[in-house]
C-alpha cells in the first residue's frame, strides 16, 4: 500500500487501516517481521469463466502474485526463525502478469482459448454508489479493482528482484503460475472424463 497511490486514485480509506497498523508495529517493541503479501493467483480464476475472461476496467497493467501454499510455507519459516527482526519482506512470485497476459498463459497451455474482455470500471462504481446502503463490499470491491488497474509499474518491474530474495532468505520451491494453470485444466479436464464415463456407464 502507498499512501501517495491511495490519495491520487481518491480511495485514501482503502488501506488506510493497513498503513497505520504497519506503523504501529514499525514503532512497537515487538520481534516484527511484516509480510507484504500479493494477491493469489485465485484473482485470475474468479474473472474466468466458460472461455471469457472478463475484468472490469481490463486489468492491463502486471501486478505480483503468488501461490497459497508458498505464503504458507513461507511464513511457517518465519515464525521458526528469530533473525529477521524489523524486515518487511514482500511475498510475490517469480513474474508480475497482466490479465491479458495470462488470458494468453491459459490459451497456450490449456489448448482452449481464452478471451480477454473488459467491463468499463465505471459501471461497477455506479453500482457500488447504488447498493452502497445495502451491499458496502461492492464498494470495496470497486476501489480494490480501481487500485489494481493503477497498479504501480515500478513495482511491478521488482517483482523478479522481490522473488529471487525470497529463494535466497528461504527454503522451498515456488508453485509458479503456469504449474497452477496446468494443475486446475487437467482436474477440470479430468473431472469432465470422469463425469463422461459416468454417464456412460449408467446409459449402458
Amino acid at each position: 500500500m502507498r499512501k501517495q497511490l491511495l490519495d491520487d486514485l481518491k480511495i485514501p480509506e482503502f488501506g488506510e487501516i493497513k498503513i497505520e497498523i504497519e506503523e504501529k508495529i514499525r514503532q512497537s517493541d515487538f520481534n516484527w517481521t511484516i509480510l507484504g503479501d500479493a494477491p493469489a493467483f485465485e484473482m485470475f480464476f474468479t474473472f474466468t469463466s466458460k472461455g471469457r475472461m472478463t475484468v472490469p476496467g481490463g486489468g492491463l497493467n502486471a501486478f505480483p502474485t503468488i501461490s497459497p501454499e508458498d505464503v504458507g510455507e513461507i511464513t511457517a519459516q518465519i515464525v521458526m526463525r528469530d533473525d529477521l527482526n524489523g524486515k518487511r519482506i514482500k511475498l510475490t512470485g517469480p513474474k508480475a502478469y497482466s490479465f491479458p497476459e495470462v488470458a494468453k498463459l491459459m490459451t497456450d497451455i490449456s489448448g482452449t482459448i481464452i478471451k480477454h474482455m473488459t467491463i468499463p470500471l465505471f459501471i461497477i462504481k455506479i453500482v457500488s454508489f447504488l447498493l452502497l446502503l445495502f451491499i458496502h463490499f461492492v464498494r470495496y470491491l470497486y476501489k480494490s479493482l480501481k487500485m489494481l488497474n493503477q497498479f504501480p509499474t515500478d513495482l511491478a518491474k521488482n517483482v523478479p528482484k522481490d522473488h529471487k530474495l525470497l529463494r535466497k532468505l528461504f527454503d522451498y520451491e515456488p508453485v509458479t503460475l503456469k504449474m497452477e494453470i496446468n494443475r486446475r485444466f487437467n482436474k477440470n479436464n479430468l473431472d469432465r472424463s470422469q463425469q463422461g464415463r459416468a454417464k456412460k456407464h449408467i446409459r449402458g
